[in-house]
């Protein structure tokens, strides 16, 4: 294409653009957009911010296997309505070295949601950001909004299928409900509704002498003995906390060693719309900690390796498995939300009669496992090539 071509339809690069031909026009694209807040345009501000570091690759345009079109960020603040424009921000090789350029561009076919804060998500300039996309343009969105435990946990359980995966859950733990729970299991936990990285979690165990708890709080684990549920919620739930927190059974995890180990299965859609799957990682708990999250103690591992030393010959078996749930899974979640889904992270544990737990479904997953662990390094570019094959189908260009 020409020069001024380009420059009338706004497209700022040569970069290599798929068409398709629709209701006798040639269109061009796609145009794809990573959603996010606060960018400035000051070049050691977009060099140093973690969060862009880890989508250069997506953003490359020379990288292999790049499907073509225009990929870039953009603040949800720099939009200009009446036009139907947007301020991007372009990931530019010059020569040896990489720039941040900005260009103003047409509304982009495809947003990919990466506002990594809820508060900031749920604030009324977002919110307005959502609603005058839905009014105003034809903008395919995907993974629109950060999950809600409770509100997962409902959708899962309409799913007969899944039903039996799920610990039992209830939101706004009682001093009743609390002490219902633990007798019938041995061990509950208190988790916030909408928490991440295994922050604020409390596992409650009975004991003769009353409740074992164990928590991390700064950086420490650390366990307390109270007399009864009461005393608990009293020193550590005033009401307002409460009305945040699940309470949810407890499940006893396989462990190597004395450590408990579960698993974060990390879900892509392809081209054609559907789930595949990315990575397994193991993870295993630190000392005396509550959970296996890795910023408390926890240690990445090979999934595989971790399944055949559990499992002896049946661990390629479960390794399938937690696969195949996990795509039966991210299929149900799609038909609940009736929105378009391309990634999660599903973290999953297997009890030590070998039944197999769903804990958590995350909307934002991160790649830290594909970063850990040595036999995912080799694939750490298929997140990626899937997440521009499934922008690429929900713009129409496959």
């Amino acid at each position: 294409m020409s020069d001024l071509l380009l420059e009338n339809l706004s497209i700022p690069y040569t970069d290599p653009l798929l068409l398709r031909l629709e209701e006798g026009k040639i269109v061009l694209g796609p145009l794809v957009g990573i959603l996010t807040f606060g960018l400035y345009e000051d070049p050691d501000h977009l060099q140093k911010r973690r969060f862009l570091r880890a989508f250069r690759t997506l953003l490359n345009p020379n990288r292999p296997g790049h499907p073509g079109g225009l990929y870039f960020l953009f603040d949800f603040q720099d939009v200009d309505w009446e036009e139907l424009t947007v301020k991007g921000y372009f990931y530019r090789l010059q020569g040896s070295k990489a720039v941040w350029e900005t260009k103003k561009v047409p509304f982009p076919d495809v947003i990919y949601n990466k506002i990594l804060s809820r508060r900031k998500e749920e604030s009324p300039e977002v919110i307005r950001f959502f609603n005058l996309l839905y009014a105003h343009t034809h903008a395919q969105i995907f993974n629109e909004s950060y999950f809600q435990k409770w509100d997962i946990y409902q959708r899962l359980m309409t799913f007969e299928q899944l039903k039996d995966l799920i610990p039992e859950t209830y939101p706004y733990p009682t001093v009743e409900r609390i002490e219902e729970m633990l007798k019938k299991y041995p061990m509950v936990y208190l988790k916030p509704s909408d928490g991440f990285l295994g922050l604020g979690i409390y596992q409650v165990m009975r004991q003769a002498k009353g409740l074992l708890v164990r928590y991390r709080l700064h950086d420490r684990n650390l366990s307390r003995i109270y007399p009864s549920v009461a005393a608990l919620l009293k020193r550590e739930f005033p009401e307002r906390k409460r009305e945040k927190y699940l309470v949810q059974q407890g499940i006893s995890l396989m462990r190597l060693g004395e450590d408990p180990v579960d698993f974060r299965v990390h879900l892509n859609k392809d081209k054609e719309n559907r789930w595949i799957v990315t990575g397994i990682g193991a993870k295993k708990a630190g000392k005396g900690s509550v959970t296996t999250h890795i910023r408390a103690g926890g240690k990445a591992l090979a999934a595989r390796q971790v399944l055949d030393q559990l499992f002896l010959d049946q661990g390629e078996e479960f390794y399938r498995k937690l696969g195949r749930i996990s795509i039966a899974v991210g299929e149900a979640l799609e038909r609940s939300f009736q929105k378009p889904i391309g990634e999660l992270g599903l973290d999953l544990g297997i009890d030590r009669n070998g039944k197999i737990w769903l804990f958590e479904a995350n909307s934002k997953p991160g790649r830290s496992i594909f970063e850990k662990i040595d036999e995912l390094k080799a694939v750490s570019l298929k997140p990626i090539h899937l997440l521009t094959e499934y922008m690429t189908y929900l713009a129409r260009f496959c």
